[in-house]
């Protein structure tokens, strides 16, 4: 089960850097918000592996990597749009959306009619830094296209 957390920002604020991209070629535009969507899902990132329990915790599957060392962004561009995604990489990380999400209890591999509830440590990481990361996509744009027009 996969979910989308949005991280919007006001019409003033995308107005503000529409205008700037629109001043780049498009390939430096395209570099351009890469870089500055990079950076501000970092920012979540970080808080998203603060926020995580240390290796060791209970939850860790045994052989595979404890979520925190899992987070990764990745920026990716489809015809008309570019977005950032946050979250666990397969290789180690598979079992994330369980923690996130929540599911039936296991016990020496059978279902238990009980539910472990989901922790939602993406949603909270995206939260608590929506303002941060708009300043970042913000000022990463700025630094662009000053340096580029300027």
């Amino acid at each position: 089960m996969s979910k989308t957390i949005r991280m919007e920002f006001d019409d003033a604020s995308m107005n503000v850097l529409e205008k700037q991209l629109a001043r780049l070629e498009a390939m430096d535009r395209d570099a351009a918000l890469n870089k500055a969507l990079r950076s501000a899902s970092t920012v979540s990132a970080k808080r998203l592996r603060q926020i995580l329990p240390p290796p060791g915790y209970p939850g860790d599957k045994p052989g595979l990597k404890p979520l925190r060392q899992t987070v990764r962004v990745k920026v990716k561009k489809y015809d008309r749009l570019t977005v950032a995604m946050m979250g666990y990489e397969w290789n180690g990380g598979q079992h994330g959306h369980l923690v996130e999400e929540g599911h039936k209890k296991v016990l020496w591999g059978r279902e238990t009619s009980e539910k472990v509830e989901g922790k939602g440590y993406l949603r909270r990481a995206v939260n608590d830094t929506r303002d941060e990361a708009s300043r970042v996509l913000d000022a990463r744009i700025r630094v662009v296209v000053q340096g580029i027009v300027g």
